[in-house]
């Protein structure tokens, strides 16, 4: 399943024309077989390849990779990646300001990915469970209704956030912004907010 989905991406991607974006959001896990440019402090970020299974000949270049831990990376680290692929002047790579996501929240992530392509008013099949860290409190608990709303944020995607819209559950009162949750519902796009 996983290895196949990630060929057909990076299939998809050497496809594009130069100067070609896909249209929504990837993630791709990969290995990395070079550092082409170190760390910078400054910019807080890096720019290295990755070889995705056994795809040698298709390797992919995070542009400016940034995200928790992107200032440790070496050769031969498995990574997991998040960004727009593009064919920039005949190179495939992740654009600028993709995100260096931790392996253990791939799943999520990727759903948050989807998420983000629904229109107005769609939802996504079935329940789907997110972990996340709360980002906000958007509406306090409600011990009248047992509810609360929040705000979290998959693996450092910031741009992605998901409101979770009257949230009930044990500790629910408890909640607090950096609290990690996992949270299971349907995802729909609500005017534009996506929300479970």
């Amino acid at each position: 399943g996983e290895h196949l989905d990630q060929s057909k991406t990076v299939n998809a991607a050497y496809g594009l024309a130069e100067g070609e974006s896909m249209s929504s959001s990837s993630i791709l896990k990969g290995v990395i077989s070079k550092i082409d440019d170190a760390w910078s402090d400054q910019y807080k970020n890096i720019t290295v390849t990755i070889q995705v299974g056994d795809l040698a000949d298709k390797t992919i270049q995070c542009y400016r990779l940034s995200g928790e831990g992107a200032d440790k990376l070496a050769v031969g680290d498995e990574i997991a990646v998040f960004g727009t692929l593009k064919n920039y002047k005949g190179t495939i790579e992740f654009d600028a300001g993709c995100t260096l996501i931790p392996a253990d929240t791939v799943s999520s992530a990727k759903i948050v990915a989807r998420a983000y392509t629904l229109e107005d008013g769609a939802q996504m099949m079935g329940t789907k469970t997110l972990t996340g860290t709360i980002a906000s409190i958007d509406t306090a608990f409600s011990a009248e209704y047992n509810n609360i709303t929040v705000t979290i944020v998959v693996g450092g995607l910031n741009d992605y956030a998901i409101q979770c819209f009257r949230l009930s559950g044990e500790g629910a009162d408890k909640l607090a912004v950096g609290d990690e949750i996992a949270v299971v519902g349907t995802i729909k796009n609500y005017k534009g907010t996506i929300e479970l």
